[in-house]
Order: structure tokens, then sequence, then C-alpha cells
């Protein structure tokens, strides 16, 4: 199971000075559903064997247009633990690569989504440039 939620932290509760689950449970924030990595791969032909056993990068990426709608980009990856071969789940020794998987989504898929900015910013120039 490989999966990513959305949560909105509007007015969420700051909890770092809260301790023991009683206290921390009803101030949960709710979260739905994003993305079924597995599901989305499996449906992108891509057979359970080879989907890695980790994922450890999840990155927003750029904003690409697909059949001239603008869609923007997730990044994930998985960490192969400097392990080039492995036995995969049928036993069967196989290439243990790194692996990128893009995914697209739209404002629908992911309503508010604004993506980040960034800025260059020089050691003598304590500007914030926008």
């Amino acid at each position: 199971m490989k999966q990513l939620f959305r949560v909105n932290l509007a007015g969420a509760t700051d909890v770092s000075q809260i301790s023991g689950s009683a206290n921390l449970a009803p101030l949960a924030v709710a979260k739905t559903p994003f993305l079924d990595i597995v599901a989305a791969l499996v449906a992108g032909g891509v057979s359970t064997i080879h989907i890695p056993a980790k994922i450890e990068g999840i990155s927003f990426g750029p904003d690409v247009t697909l059949n001239g709608v603008v869609k923007h980009t997730l990044f994930i990856a998985n960490d192969n633990d400097f392990t080039a071969a492995t036995p995969d789940k049928n036993k069967v020794v196989t290439d243990n690569p790194n692996q990128f998987f893009v995914f697209a989504f739209g404002d629908a898929d992911l309503p508010g989504f604004v993506a980040q900015r960034f800025s260059t910013r020089h050691d003598d120039d304590h500007r914030h440039d926008d």
C-alpha cells in the first residue's frame, strides 16, 4: 500500500506543546485520498512485482501542457539502498535501480494548489526577490 493523502491545515491547532494520544486525537486534521500510487502505476502498465518496496522521495515539479491542458507534476522516487540487484516478490533476482515516477494532475484533483516559487538570494543582498 502506497498512498498519498490531502490535508487542509487551515484552522489547524498548533500541537507542539500537547502530548498524549487522548489529547491529540481530537485535534487531528482530516485527510482525503489524493493518489494511490500502486493503482496508478498498475493502470499505467507497471507490474506490481516491479513497484519499489519503498517510496522515499516526493516533490512537485514544473507545470506541463498535455493536449493543450496545463497539468501540475508530482515526482515520486524510490531508494535502492545501493543494492543493484535484488530478489523480486517472486524470488527472481532482478535489477533494482533507483526509479522516478512522474504523475500529472489538474486543478480539480488538488483544489487550491499553488506551486512554490523560489527566488535567488545573494549573501550581500538580504531582501527577498519576487
